[in-house]
């Protein structure tokens, strides 16, 4: 594999704009998927994955979410590593903000619940 730097003005604005924005924190999704203001099956999230991201979006812990969920802590954070390569992010928290940002998770009803 060949490495080329390549200086971000000498890019179109349009790819300069996107990649600001990644390294802001921010996610960028396919200009039809956020127009239709998408849910995880459209990014390719199994529903498990989709359950998943709706616990972290609530604040819910690997250990808490693995409760909820009745799977090992393990499966969470393989489901959690899943999440992170679909939406294309690198951290919980990006994956949250991408979620609410692109309305990715039905906030309106309650999911399960850890105990």
């Amino acid at each position: 594999m060949r490495v080329v730097g390549v200086s971000i003005s000498m890019l179109q604005p349009a790819i300069r704009a996107a990649l600001q924005a990644v390294a802001h924190g921010y996610c960028i999704l396919p200009a039809a998927l956020a127009r239709r203001s998408p849910r995880g099956r459209e990014l390719g999230l199994t529903p498990r994955e989709q359950s998943v991201l709706e616990l972290l979006v609530a604040g819910h812990r690997n250990a808490e979410i693995a409760r909820a969920l009745h799977i090992t802590e393990r499966t969470v954070e393989s489901h959690v590593t899943h999440v992170l390569a679909k939406l294309g992010v690198h951290s919980r928290v990006q994956a949250v903000r991408c979620a609410q940002e692109h309305g990715l998770v039905d906030t309106s009803r309650p999911g399960p619940q850890p105990r």
